[in-house]
């Protein structure tokens, strides 16, 4: 198993807390294990739009 070694902290809403209690309680998903994946899924989505940004303004090194 990954052993995660890095901590952040991210404000949300009192609504997106609420489903995600909802998804903990009435689901039994873990909220940091499927905030982890939500991050990791946009990020692979996103990466191919980001690289091109960032090969359009060649003062920014592109950090993928």
């Amino acid at each position: 198993m990954i052993q995660y070694t890095e901590l952040i902290q991210v404000r949300i809403s009192e609504k997106q807390k609420y489903y995600l209690s909802v998804l903990h309680e009435k689901y039994k998903i873990n909220s940091s294990e499927f905030i982890r994946k939500a991050i990791e899924e946009k990020m692979q989505r996103d990466v191919k739009n980001i690289r091109i940004k960032f090969k359009e303004d060649n003062s920014v090194k592109c950090p993928f």
